[in-house]
């Protein structure tokens, strides 16, 4: 038992300090920066939920070529040891059924290999996903900038713009490395909230 727990203990996950300590940082550098720039306001042109969802159809169909980019990177990287890895798997199953019990530490051992292999690929996936799509957003790729007045952009000050369009940037990336599937469920609850909205609005007027 204790040779299980040590191969599984081989494969825990890195805790999540330096994320806190990224988000501290975060957190402090953005309130810093709005009391040292005291930036304007920044106002939205008004849409219907008509209007959004063909502004934001590309930003679909870019997420799942990005999904599809990857996929096929992952497939062709962990394709053949996955493969290999599995019929050991197998195999070893196999062969408790047989009567051989003194592989189940052994069996222990592949199976908890495999689900760290296959949480590591999804994160480096991930990030994969998020980094194409920010560098996908640097060349003009915008989700916020999409909705905003470009009449109460342009009086903005220049380092404001930039610092909206830097923010835009990571938006957006994260958006479209989190992958078609996110992006269809935010139109959605945007489209039924502002359906529900209007049919309120009309219910009152009546």
């Amino acid at each position: 038992m204790s040779t299980v727990t040590e191969g599984i203990g081989q494969f825990k996950p890195a805790g999540s300090k330096p994320v806190q300590i990224l988000m501290y940082v975060t957190l402090v550098g953005a309130l810093a920066g709005t009391a040292f720039y005291a930036p304007g306001l920044i106002r939205f042109w008004p849409f219907s939920a008509a209007e959004f969802v063909p502004r934001f159809f590309p930003l679909f169909l870019i997420s799942l070529f990005i999904e599809r980019a990857i996929e096929v990177f992952v497939s062709a990287w962990r394709g053949p040891e996955a493969a290999i890895r599995e019929r050991q798997i197998k195999e070893l199953r196999k062969a408790i059924k047989e009567g051989k019990g003194e592989l189940i530490s052994e069996l222990a051992r592949l199976s908890a290999e495999k689900e760290y292999c296959r949480s590591r690929m999804q994160r480096i996936a991930f990030a994969s996903s998020v980094g194409l799509g920010i560098l996908i957003s640097s060349v003009g790729v915008r989700a916020l900038g999409l909705f905003v007045d470009p009449v109460s952009f342009g009086a903005l000050s220049p380092k404001q713009q930039a610092s909206f369009n830097m923010v835009d940037v990571l938006l957006t990336g994260a958006t479209l490395g989190g992958g078609s599937d996110a992006l269809h469920k935010f139109v959605s609850v945007f489209t039924n909230f502002m359906e529900r909205t209007a049919k309120q609005a009309k219910g009152d007027a009546d």
